[in-house]
């Protein structure tokens, strides 16, 4: 690698010899470093270092590698995300609301349910209403402006490459266009975006969508881990064992010790959720999240009427009268479960 560099002689010599004088230069390149051609391009300076503080004829030499290795990431199963980005779509936008108002007008008559129950029922209706009209994400390039056709026009592309030119010229070209269209027409969206996100104040992520439209955007490092005494917490048991804390503590309620079978007293209650609240909520949720446990886009709960809020009116105040909750709604196991809670 010390021989692909253009530098000055006397960063290029390895050997000086005993013959060495100011009036007789004998110096030689006789050290060099070896890379494997596979990682040859992650080489980005190799030099040598005369006047370093070695008790050696030859010269420190010293190579600059950026490497990147891959993460290697444990397959846990593929979590497949419900494709929200065809809500841009009217048509389709239009139907879900229709199919999902209507699924939920029907449990909304349905009084002899338990709570818990209805929820379940609201559950599976808004996931299977919802995959039968989006579906889910599909594997794509790495350039979110190219479509499916893009893709199959390249295959097709692939195919004729050495074996007639004039075809693989023809398609090439055409895959040029297209790709200039849809990436206009890509551009025309998240600024549509943009522009609505300045209409609601919501600065933060309309920096964000014109950071990521321009291309300037780049993932933050996930967070480091430290306890009280500022000492970096790396191993997982400890990173677990911290995330045990804070939750205790963020719902600790002393309040409530002493209550028995998870009674609460009627001192300990409040006002009622109205149904303003949970319709306030849900539209000024953000879109583009991660779903909670229960794989629900905050964008389809968006779709529901002011009447089919019912609903999820009555879910929340129940449990936020008894205390009790679906499991499905909880992200891990070590966040500790009331006593004798039907939860």
């Amino acid at each position: 690698m010390n021989t692909w560099f253009s530098l000055p002689p006397r960063r290029l010599y390895t050997w000086r010899a005993p013959q060495d004088r100011p009036g007789n230069i004998v110096r030689n390149q006789i050290d060099f470093v070896l890379v494997n051609k596979r990682f040859s391009t992650t080489v980005s300076r190799a030099q040598t270092y005369p006047g370093a503080d070695v008790p050696s004829d030859h010269c420190l030499l010293t190579i600059s590698i950026k490497l990147k290795l891959a993460l290697c990431k444990v397959n846990k199963g593929q979590i497949r995300k419900l494709d929200t980005s065809k809500l841009q779509q009217e048509e389709i936008k239009s139907d879900l609301r229709n199919k999902l108002n209507q699924k939920l007008e029907h449990i909304k008559g349905q009084t002899d349910q338990q709570p818990l129950e209805v929820w379940e029922t609201v559950e599976t209706t808004i996931k299977n209403v919802t995959i039968e009209c989006l579906g889910y994400e599909k594997r794509r390039s790495k350039k979110k402006w190219i479509t499916d056709e893009i893709l199959q026009l390249m295959d097709k592309r692939r195919q004729h490459k050495n074996t007639n030119h004039d075809e693989y010229k023809r398609l090439n070209s055409l895959i040029r266009s297209d790709i200039r269209k849809a990436k206009r027409k890509w551009l025309e969206g998240e600024c549509k975006e943009i522009e609505y996100l300045q209409q609601i104040h919501n600065t933060s992520e309309e920096h964000k969508k014109m950071k990521e439209a321009s291309g300037m955007y780049k993932k933050r490092p996930p967070g480091i881990y430290t306890d009280d005494t500022n000492k970096f917490i790396i191993e997982a048991n400890e990173k677990k064992q911290l995330w045990e804390e804070y939750i205790t503590d963020l719902f600790a309620d002393d309040s409530r010790e002493g209550l028995k079978d998870n009674q609460f007293s009627e001192s300990l209650s409040g006002p009622p959720i109205l149904r303003e609240e949970i319709k306030k909520v849900v539209m000024e949720a953000k879109d583009h999240k991660a779903t909670g446990p229960d794989g629900i886009p905050g964008e389809v709960l968006k779709l529901i009427d002011n009447d089919n809020i019912d609903v999820l009116l009555k879910i929340f105040n129940y449990i936020y009268n008894t205390g009790h909750f679906p499991r499905s709604w909880l992200r891990s196991t070590f966040i500790p479960l009331p006593k004798n809670s039907n939860a």
